[in-house]
């Protein structure tokens, strides 16, 4: 039976320019991120991924998106600082919604492979003239580096107050 049990929830009292959680566990072997964003950029923006804040040149990513009526696919960026997660709400579009976002990171710990990142993304009536939208993405971390902490940030001004992390551990036994 899979065991799963939170590890962190940050609630954003105040506006914030980037969120990192504290140090993870080590007991766990799997992560899930459950977040609920807002940006407080006034035009369109990303949400960015680093995990232990590295910033070097070693992600790739990709993503499935579905806007309203239209379909979406692209991959191979590679080569950059950091994971995209693709867009969340702002404050051109509904203050009152938030973007909701499923994180799972695969084998955080482990020291003998890179990490893998997968991304479920859904926003509803938040977003300028494409106001319905998932998205289904993925990331690769090229570093065997056991993951410590995770840190996100925004192209833009940061988060809304309001939004919401929370870390979740995973155990299959």
């Amino acid at each position: 039976m899979a065991v799963i049990e939170a590890i962190e929830t940050i609630y954003l009292e105040a506006d914030a320019v980037s969120v990192t959680t504290a140090t993870l566990p080590t007991t766990f072997e799997h992560l899930q991120v459950r977040l609920s964003l807002h940006s407080e950029r006034a035009g369109s923006d990303q949400l960015y991924f680093r995990p232990n804040s590295d910033s070097a040149s070693v992600y790739s990513f990709g993503f499935m998106e579905g806007v309203n009526t239209t379909e979406t696919a692209n991959h191979a960026f590679t080569g950059y600082a950091f994971a995209n997660l693709r867009e969340m709400p702002y404050v051109d579009s509904d203050r009152t919604s938030y973007g909701t976002y499923i994180i799972d990171i695969l084998d955080y710990r482990n020291t003998s492979k890179n990490k893998t990142i997968m991304c479920t993304q859904g926003m509803n009536g938040v977003v300028g003239t494409d106001p319905n939208r998932v998205v289904f993405g993925e990331a690769l971390w090229d570093s065997t580096v056991a993951i410590t902490t995770l840190h996100f940030y925004t192209i833009g001004t940061g988060f809304s107050r309001g939004s919401s992390i929370t870390v979740y551990g995973l155990n299959s036994s």
